[in-house]
This record gives C-alpha cells, sequence and structure tokens, in this order.
C-alpha cells in the first residue's frame, strides 16, 4: 500500500496532465479528420487530351504529307495557330498533349493537288468547326480533301493601266457576310492574279492596285462586278474547276467626287478666296511647304469648285490670300480641330459647302535684328479668347527694311513676341540661350507674353507702330525695346 501523500500526489498530478492529454488527442483526431477530407477534395493534375485522325481523298485512299494545323481559342483574343504536324503514309496524323480548351483545324496539302479546307469543309477559319478538349481524347476528325480548284484573271485600272503594284482578295460567304480569307499578290507587268487551292463554293473577288512605287502612290479599289464585296458579282466554282476569265478593271468613277460652295461676306460674294481641301492632317505650326491635298479660288460670282476626289471625309479650309478676312473651317470654325467634316461618297458631288467671312484686323510695324533687318522667320502671336491667351504661331516675312505685317487677324486682344535665341561657344555651339523678346517688355528682361503690352486690333483696320530691335546685349541679355 501506498502512502497517504502519494495518492494524494498522484490525484493531483493526474489532473494536470489530463487535460493536456486530452487536448491532444483532440489535436489528433481533427488532424486525421482534416486530411481524409483534403484527401476526399483533392483535384487531380489536369489530363491533356489528344486529337486524332486520318486524310483521305474522294476516293477513300489516304494522303500523307498533308500539313495540319492547330488552332486555339484564347479568350478576348481570337484564334491563334499554335502548332502543327503532318499525316503520315495512312494519311493518320496525332496531335497530342493538348491543354483544355476549344480547338479548329486547318489541313494543307503542300503540293497544291488538294483544295485547303478548315474542319468541316470551311472556306474560312471562323467557319469551322470547334473541337472542345477538356482531359479527353478526340479521335475520328477525318476529313476527305478534294481536287483543288482555282480562280485566276487580270486587274487593270480603266481597262488599259496595268498597276506598278498590289493585291487581290478572295471573300467567302460566312453567315449573312463576306469574309476575306486569303490575298495574293498582282503580277507586274501583266496585271495578273491567282488563286488556288479552293474547294467547290461561292466567292467574290476585290482588289487593291496602285500606280506608283510608294505610299504616296495613288490607290484604286474594286471588286469583280461591284463597287464592294456586299454588291459584287458571285463567282461559282465546282470541284477540280479553274476560272481564269475572272478580270477586274478598277478606277471607274472612283475619282468622280466633287464639292462645290460659295464665300460671301455679309451676303456679298467674294473673289479670290482660296479654298483649301484636307484629307486627314493641318498643321497647327504655319509651315509654307506644307500643302493641302487640293485648293481653288473663288470665281467672280465667289463659287468654288473642287472636283476628281474619291470617296472620304474631308475639311475645307477658307482663306483669303490678302488677308482681309479671316481664314475660316467649315462650318464657320477658326481652328481645324473644330471643324466639320464632309462625307463623300464615290461620284457625289456634295453642294453647298458654304463660308460667309468676317472682315480681319491686322499689325504691322518694323523689325530689326541690331542694326540690320531680319530674314523671314515666326512670330508668337496670342489672341484672348476671353478666358485665356491663345497661341497663334505666324510666318513673319519682312522686306528688306524689315518691315513686317500680320494680316488676316481676328479682331481683339494680342500680345506679340519673336523669339531669339543666342549660340554660346565657336565655331560649334556649346549651348543655346532663349529669350522670348515679346513686344514693351523692359530691355534686358526675360519677361513672356505674360507681361507684354496688350495690342488692340479692330476688324478692317490696322495696328500700326509695333516696332522691335532684338539682339544680344551685354552678357547675351535681349535687347528689345519700343522704338
Amino acid at each position: 500500500m501506498f502512502p497517504v501523500e502519494f495518492h494524494s500526489h498522484l490525484r493531483m498530478s493526474l489532473r494536470r496532465i489530463l487535460p493536456a492529454l486530452s487536448g491532444l488527442l483532440l489535436l489528433w483526431v481533427f488532424g486525421f479528420s482534416m486530411e481524409a477530407g483534403a484527401a476526399e477534395n483533392a483535384v487531380e493534375p489536369e489530363a491533356l487530351g489528344t486529337i486524332s485522325g486520318t486524310v483521305v481523298t474522294e476516293a477513300s485512299q489516304p494522303i500523307s504529307g498533308v500539313i495540319v494545323t492547330l488552332y486555339r481559342s484564347f479568350e478576348g483574343f481570337g484564334w491563334n495557330p499554335i502548332r502543327s504536324t503532318e499525316t503520315d503514309d495512312g494519311g493518320v496524323y496525332v496531335l497530342p498533349a493538348l491543354r483544355a480548351g476549344i480547338y479548329r483545324l486547318h489541313f494543307r496539302d503542300p503540293q497544291r493537288r488538294y483544295a485547303q479546307e478548315y474542319y468541316t469543309n470551311a472556306s474560312t477559319l471562323n467557319g469551322a468547326t470547334n473541337i472542345p478538349i477538356a482531359g479527353n481524347d478526340v479521335s475520328g476528325i477525318d476529313v476527305s480533301l478534294a481536287p483543288a480548284a482555282a480562280i485566276s484573271g487580270t486587274v487593270s485600272i480603266l481597262d488599259t493601266l496595268a498597276p506598278d503594284s498590289g493585291y487581290a482578295l478572295l471573300y467567302a460567304q460566312v453567315g449573312p457576310g463576306w469574309e476575306p480569307f486569303t490575298t495574293t499578290a498582282i503580277l507586274t507587268p501583266t496585271g495578273a492574279y491567282h488563286f488556288g487551292e479552293l474547294i467547290s463554293g461561292t466567292y467574290r473577288i476585290c482588289a487593291y492596285a496602285f500606280l506608283g512605287v510608294d505610299i504616296y502612290s495613288d490607290t484604286f479599289f474594286g471588286c469583280y462586278g461591284g463597287a464592294t464585296p456586299e454588291n459584287a458579282r458571285s463567282i461559282q466554282v465546282a470541284t477540280g474547276e479553274t476560272r481564269n476569265d475572272i478580270d477586274l478593271s478598277l478606277g471607274e468613277g472612283q475619282y468622280d467626287g466633287a464639292i462645290t460652295g460659295m464665300v460671301t461676306a455679309e451676303g456679298v460674294p467674294l473673289a479670290g478666296i482660296q479654298v483649301s481641301l484636307y484629307s486627314y492632317y493641318i498643321p497647327n505650326y504655319p509651315d509654307p511647304n506644307y500643302l493641302p491635298l487640293v485648293y481653288t479660288y473663288t470665281n467672280e460670282a465667289g463659287m468654288y469648285q473642287l472636283g476628281g476626289l474619291q470617296a472620304g471625309l474631308y475639311l475645307v479650309k477658307f482663306s483669303d490670300p490678302e488677308g482681309d478676312y479671316t481664314t475660316r473651317y467649315y462650318q464657320d470654325q477658326r481652328k481645324a480641330e473644330q471643324a466639320t467634316y464632309v462625307p463623300l461618297p464615290d461620284g457625289v458631288t456634295i453642294r453647298n459647302i458654304d463660308a460667309n467671312l468676317a472682315r480681319a484686323g491686322a499689325i504691322n510695324g518694323r523689325i530689326r535684328f541690331l542694326d540690320r533687318p531680319v530674314t523671314p522667320s515666326y512670330a508668337d502671336l496670342y489672341w484672348f479668347t476671353g478666358e485665356f491667351w491663345e497661341w497663334q504661331p505666324q510666318l513673319l516675312q519682312p522686306d528688306s527694311a524689315g518691315n513686317y505685317t500680320l494680316k488676316g487677324l481676328e479682331p481683339g486682344l494680342y500680345r506679340i513676341c519673336f523669339p531669339f535665341t543666342v549660340q554660346l561657344g565657336h565655331p560649334y555651339p556649346i549651348s543655346w540661350l532663349y529669350y522670348p523678346n515679346c513686344y514693351d517688355t523692359d530691355r534686358f528682361s526675360y519677361l513672356g507674353y505674360e507681361n507684354a503690352t496688350d495690342i488692340l486690333v479692330v476688324a478692317g483696320a490696322t495696328a500700326s507702330g509695333v516696332d522691335f530691335t532684338v539682339g544680344p546685349a551685354l552678357s547675351y541679355a535681349p535687347a528689345i525695346y519700343k522704338q
């Protein structure tokens, strides 16, 4: 028998140990349950699938060497080719190790004996059949290739000119519309083109032809029997058939568009107003070397006509070479970015593209560099819109005595600067110093247009005596003062 003290000590020890043992037991049971649950819910690694099949002739004879291209759909990025293989001597192909996805197949005989096609019997990728793979093997994707059909002909411009370059597009019907699915070059100097490896079906052909050898060459577009793929004439080809009489003549009516209108001032026709046409770009900075697409002048009745135009969007500018009237863009806008473009369809004359110009003001004076006249350069003109000073760079062309005139100005308040740059270092410049040289700012100052003197320009009048002398003084400080 143990002493009473031993039993008491044992009971106290068990009271301390049993809770800990119970906790360990619970942790072991709970951990075992979690492991069992994890084992039950574990996801198997992604299985890879396979696509396989056989390529044969219409007589069920296997075709070896056919290139089988696999396309996969990438969510939001369309269809992309990801790999290819070839058929063996038995016409069999296998595309293994495919992750989950949606696939399409293209078949092509490199010897061009048979028509190329997308599975199943489709001319275009968008018309092909989906093959979903999700860890499964898909066999029996078999195709029977038919003898190739072909379409050929020539492309000319106005029935007489062979293009310097170009390409033809072949369209197939996909749903209710027509989709281009292949192109071929137009050969020079014959203008010949050829589409081969076609399955039997219905097609349409269009072409782009170019006269000239660079990006600025004249472009002609048209389709066989129509102006667009939607109204072109359909071409039927049977299995193995060759159509070699599909000739296209481009250019008829393509440059027969015109824009006409009248320019007035307070209802009175204006003669001699320059009407300029732009198709895509107008520089904000005055550039005497930049010309519009075309321009003309109004006649005594204020009328103008710009013809020989192809379909497109055009911007029309009205300016007075004499500077007596303000410049406007259609419709009655000072700036090109605010103008309304004129849409011109093929062979159509758009009428009543009119403008009503207002009287302009002018600024004149004399500008000299030290004691010498200033050669042609640029002036920074700032016009107050009512809210802010708008920069309006102007081409400055003083005469031999340095006298200049800035014409065609909107009435209002102006500030003017003649920027001047000083070269430091000789004979090669180490650096340059730039001085704004603004009208009526203090001599030797670096003040810009914010501190320049206002010049009031009134419609039909000239603000005279805006004179400058520009040039370095002392340590290259700008010398600007009103005479």
